[in-house]
This record gives structure tokens, C-alpha cells and sequence, in this order.
């Protein structure tokens, strides 16, 4: 196991500094990313360690593991080691643990080390366990109970965008979207969002099933181009004067679109200048827990 050799890891590695989460980007989760070096262990620490329950060497292998998820392609040993903060030596011992378990695996002609099996099981298995639509939901309700926006999460049918989950801000009460609402395909943000990622032939289809008066005036490729590159769009007086319009696309693992999240709000009552990309930071966060497409930004 990793943790086989507790003491010896300790003395040399130190423990982790697992720090701050870096901005994604919006082409592919980020491969660039400044790793924290790992500190030196004090026998306070230790202890500190030790009351708070936590296994130090575990820690450090998942450091490890970290590294190997997120590079562009196989790694050399020194640079593993550079990406960890470690020493050759100590980084040498934690990937031929990791390889003797099946969670990373070494190329016997190159010495180049990767994913392993086991993690690649791992990872499925965790994917298995994802629901979008519900990680998607439980960051909107609490969205709406914190910020002035009525929101929720709709999902593509053959009529179009369809709201499936629908929370009304405590702050805001002008509101005129409701659960199971199927949502405009030219004329709402959320429809500019599913017609940025989804087959044109699937678009279509669905337009053909509103009515002209209803669906909108077809945007300009331009336009759709844009949301694709920003993972963003925000449509203002739309449906109802000085209402704006927001929408987020929320990926699978495969980078494929599962749902929108969607905000409607009276920019004039948002409460400070960040509410406004609010959405945009849960989109964010809702596509790290689904393994989908990063986001370039903070904001849009």
C-alpha cells in the first residue's frame, strides 16, 4: 500500500500544502497549474497531524496522483518531482508505491510515468456516481436564497429548452418563468447556450416545433461563436423589460453539454456589482464537480 513506509515518508517529504484552487480555462481543464511545495514536517506538526486524523503519506501520494490527472501527457521523473515540490528520491519511492498498486504505471522503455488501471477505474467509477442536473440544482437553490436572481437548471427536449428545476429569489419576485416552462430557443439566453454546443440538426428540429412568435429571430453565427468561447450569455429586456437573461452550459466528462443553469433578474436590485457574474461562478464550480469543460475566467 502507499502508505506502507509512514515514518520514513514523514522525515523526508513533509507534509502537503494543498492551497488555492487555480482559475480553470475555458479549451480543457487546466495543465498549468503552480504546484505548492511541500513543507518541511516539525514534530508540532506532526502532532498537529496526528490529532486532526489525517495520514500524512496519503496526502502526499494523492499530491502525486494530482500531478499525473493533470499533465498534458506522460511525465519524466524529475519533473514529477519539480510539479511536487519533492526530491528525486522521495518523488523515486511514492510512484513506484503508486505503481505497485496499479494507480500509476511506468513505460518500461522510456521510464515515463501515467496514470495507472486502478486510477483509471477510479475515475470511472466516480463518473458513474455524477448527476448533473442535481449538482447543478443544489448550487442554484442556494444561488437564489443568497443573491436577488430567480434561477434553476433546464434540460434540452425535443420542443427545446425545459426547465426542470425552478428557485425564486427571497429578493426578487418579478418572475416570469416556472417549473417545466419550455424556454424560447432564439430569444433566452439559456437557448443560445444549447444552440452554442449541440448538432445543428438537433436545433433545428426543435425549432420547427415553436411557433415563429415564440422561438425568436435566429442569431447570427457570430453570436453563437461568442457564447462558445465564453461559456456565457446574457440576453437584457427579452422577455420582459430591464429583465436580463443569463445561461451557462454544464458539461459532462466527455465535454458534452447535460443541461443550462439559468438566471433571470432585475439588474437594478442586484446588491453589488459581483451579483451580476454570481452565475457564472457557480457554473464554474458546478462543472468541476462534473468533470466538464473549465472555464476561462471569473467572470464572462
Amino acid at each position: 500500500m502507499v502508505c506502507a513506509r509512514p515514518r520514513r515518508a514523514f522525515g523526508r517529504a513533509g507534509i502537503i500544502d494543498t492551497g488555492g484552487a487555480c482559475a480553470p480555462t475555458c479549451d480543457a481543464p487546466g495543465t498549468g497549474k503552480k504546484v505548492q511545495p511541500l513543507k518541511t514536517t516539525t514534530p508540532q506538526t506532526t502532532a498537529g497531524e496526528k490529532r486532526s486524523g489525517t495520514i500524512q503519506s496519503v496526502s502526499i501520494a494523492t499530491r502525486f496522483l494530482m500531478v499525473l490527472a493533470n499533465a498534458e501527457s506522460e511525465l519524466a521523473l524529475g519533473e514529477v518531482a519539480r510539479r511536487t515540490g519533492t526530491g528525486g528520491s522521495t518523488a523515486h519511492r511514492y510512484l513506484q508505491s503508486l505503481v505497485k498498486e496499479g494507480l500509476a504505471k511506468q513505460d518500461p522503455a522510456s521510464g515515463l510515468y501515467d496514470l495507472g488501471s486502478a486510477a483509471l477505474s477510479i475515475g470511472i467509477g466516480a463518473l458513474k456516481r455524477v448527476d448533473a442536473v442535481e449538482i447543478a440544482a443544489q448550487r442554484m437553490k442556494a444561488l437564489t436564497h443568497s443573491h436577488a436572481l430567480s434561477g434553476g437548471v433546464a434540460i434540452w427536449t425535443d420542443r427545446g429548452p425545459t426547465l426542470v428545476r425552478w428557485y425564486r429569489s427571497a429578493y426578487f419576485s418579478i418572475n416570469p418563468l416556472a417549473l417545466g416552462d419550455i424556454l424560447p430557443i432564439d430569444n433566452t439566453a439559456c437557448g443560445l447556450v444549447f444552440q452554442a454546443f449541440l448538432p445543428k440538426a438537433t436545433i433545428d428540429a426543435a425549432r420547427r416545433q415553436q411557433p415563429a412568435h415564440f422561438r425568436g429571430k435566429p442569431p447570427a453565427k457570430a453570436v453563437l461563436d461568442e457564447v462558445r468561447e465564453r461559456c456565457w450569455s446574457e440576453m437584457t429586456s427579452h422577455l420582459l423589460s430591464n429583465v436580463t437573461g443569463q445561461a451557462a452550459p454544464v458539461f459532462d466528462a466527455q465535454h458534452e453539454i447535460v443541461c443550462a443553469v439559468t438566471t433571470v433578474s432585475d439588474l437594478g436590485q442586484l446588491k453589488s456589482p459581483q451579483d451580476r457574474v454570481a452565475l457564472f461562478r457557480e457554473a464554474s464550480l458546478i462543472n468541476q464537480s462534473t468533470g466538464g469543460r473549465a472555464f476561462s475566467a471569473d467572470s464572462p
